[in-house]
């Protein structure tokens, strides 16, 4: 597994290409061979950021996103809610427990920031496993699942087709004035009729794949449009 990074030369800045980081450097040199740039080491992990402006992708028929709210602090996650059920962590005696109850944030300002997790397959590259991508934006959450949900249910069980990219936005409010940010843009690359023509795969196949990269969170950050 990876663990997603800030670009050291910009911190806290999005990056306009995509990250990917992986303890095995032959991974990520895998990734580079196909997708460009310089595998590079930082802190006993391998990185590069790719050249390409997209990446090809499959999405797995099973498993393919996951999507909750979470309140992280201090790097430990310390509330993930549904909306409704909210799972807590509390001091107990000398250690920790985990408890659930009702959503505690504020329907006005949330505590908790959606967080939408993808498994995606990369295509043409020499590594078989799920590549995991992870945002906290409004409008990747808004946007995505419906996507692949609509595209599951014509695939009837196949593997779908798509380009990943980071797309550049702009909104505007008076009370926030502009702001430009960038959002995870899954494109389906296929009809309807294609989709429902596609080569099926066996249930259970992509249930055994484990991921082997873990994709930068902060490059598909967005703000709520």
């Amino acid at each position: 597994l990876g663990e997603a990074k800030v670009d050291p030369k910009r911190p806290g800045k999005p990056l306009d290409h995509f990250r990917f980081t992986s303890s095995s450097k032959a991974n990520v040199e895998a990734v580079a061979a196909v997708y460009g740039g310089t595998p590079v080491e930082r802190g006993g992990q391998w990185e590069v950021i790719v050249e390409s402006e997209s990446l090809d992708v499959l999405i797995p028929p099973q498993n393919a996103y996951s999507f909750s709210y979470e309140l992280w602090s201090g790097g430990a996650l310390m509330r993930r809610c549904d909306g409704v059920t909210a799972s807590t962590v509390e001091k107990a005696g000398e250690g920790w427990e985990e408890m659930s109850q009702p959503c505690l944030c504020d329907e006005e300002k949330p505590d908790c920031k959606p967080t939408l997790r993808l498994n995606l397959i990369l295509r043409g590259v020499e590594v078989f496993g799920v590549a995991l991508m992870q945002s906290t934006g409004w409008n990747a959450a808004s946007e995505i699942p419906a996507m692949i949900d609509a595209a599951q249910v014509a695939a009837h069980g196949g593997a779908i087709p798509a380009t990943l990219r980071i797309e550049s936005r702009t909104s505007k409010s008076k009370t926030k004035g502009t702001r430009n940010f960038k959002v995870p843009k899954l494109e389906i690359r296929a009809s309807v009729e294609r989709l429902m023509q596609g080569v099926q795969v066996k249930q259970g196949v992509f249930n055994s794949l484990r991921p082997v990269l873990l994709e930068d969170t902060k490059v598909v950050q967005a703000v709520p449009a």
